[in-house]
């Protein structure tokens, strides 16, 4: 079981085509992804979770073997990834916006060069067939998420104490 972020029509048609048994995607995405679903007659092997609660989301990870991100978009700094990380799950993603922040190529996961769809599909391919270097970047990832969600809950505590601060400065006047 792998879990796939937004970017799924990217790599919907190879999504189930593992060759590895029993193969069932779950697909964390706000868009249009239930009509391809369907069109490609996955929806027996692929679950939806349309912004799903974060303890659906943990069993979600505590599940599954991979996080596929096939995001194109490039954020400044998503959690997905780092959030499948803390749950000992290697990554592979497109080098868009900071991914390579979070992701260490080879160590947590595989970076994939922008838009090269057919590395991506043999990234994921490769993660998937090698259960020990899937599972050496599992715990390689775990740590490093938890320093990097660490120092995310610490960013939100001091930017809510500065508003927190002004709000209050400015009823004083």
């Amino acid at each position: 079981q792998y879990v796939v972020n937004p970017g799924f029509d990217l790599v919907a048609h190879d999504a189930l085509d593992t060759g590895i048994g029993d193969t069932f995607v779950v697909a964390v995405h706000e868009g249009m992804v239930d009509e391809q679903i369907q069109a490609l007659g996955l929806s027996d092997r692929v679950s939806l979770a349309h912004r799903a609660e974060q303890r659906t989301l943990s069993d979600y990870y505590r599940n599954a073997d991979l996080l596929v991100a096939p995001s194109l978009a490039p954020e400044s700094w998503g959690l997905v990834g780092p959030e499948a990380m803390y749950f000992g799950l290697p990554v592979v993603a497109f080098d868009v916006g900071a991914t390579a922040e979070w992701l260490e190529h080879r160590e947590t996961g595989l970076l994939v060069a922008a838009g090269n769809v057919e590395r991506f599909v043999e990234a994921r391919w490769e993660i998937l067939t090698d259960a020990q270097t899937r599972a050496c970047w599992g715990q390689e990832a775990a740590p490093r998420a938890t320093g990097l969600l660490g120092h995310i809950g610490r960013f939100s505590r001091d930017v809510e104490m500065v508003y927190s601060r002004a709000v209050t400065h400015r009823e004083r006047d």
